[in-house]
């Protein structure tokens, strides 16, 4: 549609005032024209506009209602085409991980991080079960004293975000993705990263270990 290509030229000038009006009225008429790929789409793109406008809020509302529909559009999709519809609802669940980190909503980001692994494994092995997913708080208790994870989202995304988890603290760095392939060449590069950024480290850490 004519609207979301201006508003995704005037978004790759960083133009946000002119890109978000673009957006808003290409998601106007596509609600009305009751076309939901094209909804989901527009939403996820307008959120974009809205994280680099830094209005993090707002992005979670309409990236949340991205994710929602594509799923909707999975579930029901003939099998060739539930793989497209998985791909554009994991774009969508990067770019509400990044805005839940921006807004400092950890919790829910990781669980986002996990919730879409766990998809993309559902949908792998051709099985759509009751998928469940592990919470910040559940990884933390399990832990031992000497101990960090780190998990970090699919490199596919511009930002990479980086969680360091010890039982006591959590830690989380956002990093350009060229930087990221960059550094994973050496992991202990990003050992260093995430470990130097923990909060009130309570205890020595002596094993490491990614996801």
């Amino acid at each position: 549609m004519v609207y979301d290509n201006i508003g995704n030229i005037y978004l790759s000038e960083k133009k946000l005032d002119k890109a978000i009006p673009f957006f808003e009225d290409a998601l106007q008429l596509r609600r009305l024209l009751n076309e939901p790929k094209s909804i989901a789409s527009t939403l996820n793109n307008l959120a974009v506009a809205y994280i680099e406008n830094k209005d993090y809020k707002k992005a979670i509302e309409y990236l949340t209602e991205s994710v929602a529909i594509f799923e909707q559009l999975r579930l029901t999709a003939r099998i060739e085409l539930r793989k497209y519809f998985l791909n554009a609802q994991i774009a969508s669940y990067h770019n509400l991980i990044l805005a839940l980190v921006k807004n400092k909503e950890f919790d829910k980001a990781f669980h986002y991080i996990e919730l879409s692994r766990a998809k993309q494994l559902a949908e792998t092995i051709a099985k759509d079960a009751n998928l469940t997913t592990p919470l910040l708080k559940d990884v933390m208790r399990e832990m031992n004293d000497s101990t960090m994870a780190i998990v970090f989202t699919a490199v596919d995304n511009a930002e990479i975000i980086i969680y360091g988890i010890t039982k006591d603290t959590v830690s989380v760095v956002t990093e350009s993705k060229e930087m990221f392939l960059r550094n994973i060449l050496n992991d202990i590069a990003i050992r260093e990263l995430v470990i130097a950024n923990s909060i009130c480290m309570k205890s020595k850490i002596t094993d490491v270990f990614i996801e």
